[in-house]
């Protein structure tokens, strides 16, 4: 070892690293949803739809990868494919929980527009 840490990080480090984790993707589904619509929004306001999508794509990773180990078998069916399959399926998961995402914030908007109007 180069150098010695704290004993108090090494007890610390998972717990940090899945918040790091998770406010990374937070910030970056963020970015993608103030940024992609051509729409008036505040960088606030389109934060619940981020951790939502997230919330839903980390959920649907740790699904997919509990059903394909233990419920699976996608060599037998499609044989050298069987990870190509895998792959389209986990990207469709991670784009529904990206679009789901999108649409809280889009009736959180309408809700939020409806309040303001008399």
């Amino acid at each position: 070892m180069f150098f010695s840490l704290p004993e108090t990080l090494a007890h610390i480090w998972p717990l940090l690293r899945w918040t790091i984790t998770i406010a990374t993707f937070v910030a970056g589904v963020e970015i993608v949803y103030y940024l992609g619509p051509h729409a008036r929004h505040s960088f606030w306001s389109t934060l619940p739809g981020a951790a939502v999508a997230v919330g839903m794509w980390f959920l649907g990773s740790f699904g997919l990868s509990f059903y394909l180990d233990h419920l699976s078998n996608y060599n037998k069916t499609y044989g050298s494919l069987g990870a190509a399959a895998g792959l389209m399926l986990w990207l469709y998961i991670s784009s529904l929980a990206v679009l789901i995402g999108a649409e809280f914030n889009a009736e959180l908007g309408k809700r939020q527009a409806k309040t303001r109007k008399p």
